[in-house]
């Protein structure tokens, strides 16, 4: 039961794929605050709160040659200090998505990207496997 992440894919009202809303609030095992949810094309899928429980909802579902990208809520509005259009809002690119990806979700795994030699492999009670930028870039452009 595998989900293709397609831009846009989140209702603005409602529950979508992995039970995810847009705007969710997450309290109970929380990880990630107002993050943007992106796909490998650097196509924006939604936003919110995400929480342990998503982290394994996603990456149990997610299709086998999908990866779900999580950028910080800065990343996901803030594009260097320019003024973004609804364009570069819904669709920064893979570039600017690999650059400021803060986790990606694949099938059955979750990874933290982290350059420092001593990241800790627990982050907020989720556990991770660590990636550098380079190795997380590969993935994204894979």
């Amino acid at each position: 039961m595998g989900q293709q992440l397609v831009r846009g894919m989140y209702p603005h009202v409602g529950v979508g794929p992995f039970g995810l809303s847009i705007a969710q609030m997450r309290f109970e095992g929380k990880v990630a605050h107002n993050c943007g949810w992106y796909n490998k094309s650097g196509e924006k899928l939604g936003w919110g709160d995400l929480s342990i429980e998503d982290f394994g909802q996603i990456s149990r579902y997610l299709m086998d040659d999908e990866i779900f990208v999580v950028l910080s809520e800065s990343a996901t509005n803030d594009f260097a200090g320019a003024l973004p259009t609804e364009e570069s809002l819904q669709a920064p690119g893979v570039e600017y998505v690999a650059e400021n990806a803060m986790f990606i979700i694949a099938k059955r795994r979750v990874y933290r990207v982290d350059d420092s030699p001593i990241a800790p492999k627990h982050w907020r009670g989720l556990i991770v496997e660590i990636l550098t930028r380079e190795a997380a870039t590969a993935l994204i452009k894979s």
